[in-house]
């Protein structure tokens, strides 16, 4: 059976996510989980569609027949700019499962992202 490289990014980035959430107060964890779940998802799915649009380009031609034909920007684009907006939402959420007093785990969690763009 191959494995899916999608499956396998997204585990890749859910551990490295979940290492910088382990002093998350016991009533938030499932909460954390889900959005660190959610992040993964996310970060590998941009990282899909970045190479898709490397491949393919950022706009797509179309021509709808009697003279009308043009560029417009490509699905792929609207789809991770649409990726990118819901993963800041989420890393917003995230930031708030950190203590307050944790301004370690909130840089390592921006270093995370930089790690990532």
């Amino acid at each position: 059976m191959a494995s899916n490289p999608r499956k396998s990014a997204q585990t890749k980035i859910k551990k490295k996510l979940d290492a910088l959430f382990t002093n998350v107060p016991a009533e938030k964890q499932a909460a954390a989980e889900l959005l660190t779940k959610r992040a993964a998802f996310l970060l590998a799915a941009e990282d899909e569609l970045e190479r898709v649009m490397q491949a393919n380009g950022y706009v797509d031609v179309y021509d709808n027949g009697g003279g009308q034909t043009g560029t417009m920007v490509s699905a792929t684009l609207k789809a991770y700019t649409q990726c990118n907006q819901q993963l800041l939402s989420t890393i917003r959420q995230l930031r708030e499962f950190l203590p307050a007093d944790d301004s370690a785990g909130r840089d390592e969690l921006t270093e995370f992202l930089k790690q990532h763009k």
